[in-house]
């Protein structure tokens, strides 16, 4: 979904809070892009206390875009690590694994757009950091030259869907969700494998994704499959609510 960004500058410091994924999923984002430590639990306390609690969330995440050291406690506010955002990369190696003929990616047209919503919506329900799309944010990412957004079938059944965009030799997978019922039976492997073709003939050098390190069986499948860290990008808390 295609979110508000309102920021709220106090001295120093930046802060982006999203309040629309609240009637949605009941969770609420603070985002601290820039801070001094001795303005951080004020400037998250006011963001909690004055905003976000405003819209009676089930839930709070802080996220922070650099690494502080805070354990369980900030100022007021009492909090829990859940995982990072990080970015990772691998080459594409011309050794591509074998292709699979029963895998199939087809392009979503603009007849789709409120089914793939909804798809979205129900494989990455309970994802951390997810944000859902409007269908005015996926018609202007269809009309992009570079951003694929696929279906993907299995002999001729929909198990979920593909996101992608290219940059010169370099191509971002934004999203791959595959519905529960056809989790953990290796459909993730067979879709990365299957991508690989597709990129490989686009004369694509590098692939690069983001993983939540919460995410244990995701992150264990790209280890395998090459993909290494190059980057954070956030740090995310649960804030305990009274």
């Amino acid at each position: 979904m295609e979110l508000k960004d309102r920021i709220l500058p106090i001295q120093k410091c930046n802060i982006k809070y999203f309040c629309d994924d609240i009637s949605l999923r009941g969770i609420g984002y603070v985002l601290v892009d820039e801070s001094p430590l001795h303005d951080l639990p004020l400037l998250c306390e006011y963001a909690v206390d004055h905003i976000i609690m405003k819209e009676n969330p089930c839930k709070i995440m802080l996220g922070f875009k650099r690494q502080f050291n805070i354990k369980k406690r900030l100022g007021n506010l009492t909090i829990q690590y859940i995982h990072n955002m990080i970015i990772m990369q691998k080459k594409l190696n011309p050794q591509i694994p074998s292709y699979d003929s029963g895998l199939k990616f087809k392009k979503i047209q603009q007849s789709n757009v409120v089914q793939y919503i909804a798809l979205y919506q129900e494989i990455f329900w309970d994802v951390p950091n997810a944000s859902f799309y409007s269908e005015n944010h996926i018609c202007e990412l269809m009309s992009r030259n570079n951003y694929e957004i696929c279906f993907l079938y299995w002999n001729n059944t929909l198990i979920g869907f593909c996101e992608y965009q290219l940059y010169k030799n370099k191509a971002i997978i934004e999203a791959i969700g595959i519905l529960s019922e056809y989790r953990r039976k290796g459909y993730a492997k067979k879709i990365l494998h299957n991508l690989y073709y597709v990129l490989f003939a686009e004369n694509i050098e590098i692939i690069e994704l983001t993983a939540s390190t919460g995410n244990i069986a995701a992150l264990s499948l790209y280890k395998k499959e090459g993909f290494r860290k190059c980057k954070t990008l956030s740090y995310w808390y649960e804030v305990i609510l009274p």
